[in-house]
């Protein structure tokens, strides 16, 4: 999956857009340890996804806007 997100240009602005979700969950508020648990499960997730980019898109997809809607809650 990792190979697959560098290699793809839209997957790889998935990563980025990721990234920047869980940096904003964290800092309103959610709490670090449960949120990077969840992460690691959606890491497992995405490596499951990798039998092609569309499927890895859709796990990143599905991760940012749950990052979005919990830093909302806080």
């Amino acid at each position: 999956a990792e190979m697959m997100v560098c290699e793809d240009p839209r997957l790889a602005a998935a990563d980025r857009r990721l990234a920047a979700a869980f940096r904003r969950a964290v800092d309103s508020g959610v709490p670090y340890g449960p949120l990077r648990r969840q992460q690691d499960r959606r890491v497992a997730a995405r490596e499951r996804a990798a039998v092609s980019p569309e499927a890895v898109h859709m796990v990143y997809q599905q991760r940012i806007a749950e990052l979005e809607n919990l830093g909302e809650g806080w």
